[in-house]
């Protein structure tokens, strides 16, 4: 369950927010001409979402509308809500956001899932390792994690974070 903050909207410059998490989504440039346009036309509509870490809001939500308003003068700040979240509950929160849009592929998912395993081993639903919980959070059963995280081999390995950390 994801925690907010609070209920308040934090008003942010786009310098201000970090892209730390943005390894996990697929960069599609070609995306932000028609949400600066949006942008122009009707404002920001919904927040993106940050959390904090190490002193700096970092984008959990929001990797389109950031570098589309990063382009755009008339947009020097953008809403946002802020999340509590540590490292673990980050990615699952991108993850799920995102999810639930349907707008990840599956290289992010596998992405995202490996980061959330690779310190403890397999996904296991109140399993063994440190990715305990891990498939019942994302709503991914064992054996479809294990297929994201060794690319679609069942039973594969599981490497190192393939974004770097």
């Amino acid at each position: 369950m994801l925690r907010w903050a609070d209920n308040n909207l934090l008003d942010l410059k786009w310098e201000e927010i970090g892209e730390h998490y943005g390894r996990y989504r697929l960069h599609v440039p070609e995306a932000e001409p028609a949400m600066a346009r949006s942008l122009e036309r009707y404002g920001q509509l919904s927040p993106v979402v940050v959390c904090r870490r190490q002193e700096r809001y970092e984008l959990i939500d929001g990797l389109k509308r950031l570098g589309a308003a990063r382009g755009l003068a008339q947009i020097p700040h953008l809403s946002a809500r802020l999340m509590e979240a540590d490292e673990r509950t980050a990615k699952a929160a991108i993850y799920g956001l995102n999810r639930a849009g349907g707008r990840t592929r599956e290289l992010e998912e596998a992405w995202i899932i490996q980061a959330l395993v690779s310190a403890g081993g397999r996904v296991e639903p109140g399993g063994g390792g440190g990715a305990v919980g891990t498939a019942p959070e994302l709503g991914v059963p064992p054996a479809g994690a294990d297929r994201a995280v060794a690319g679609g081999q069942p039973g594969g390995s599981v490497g190192s974070d393939p974004a770097g950390g």
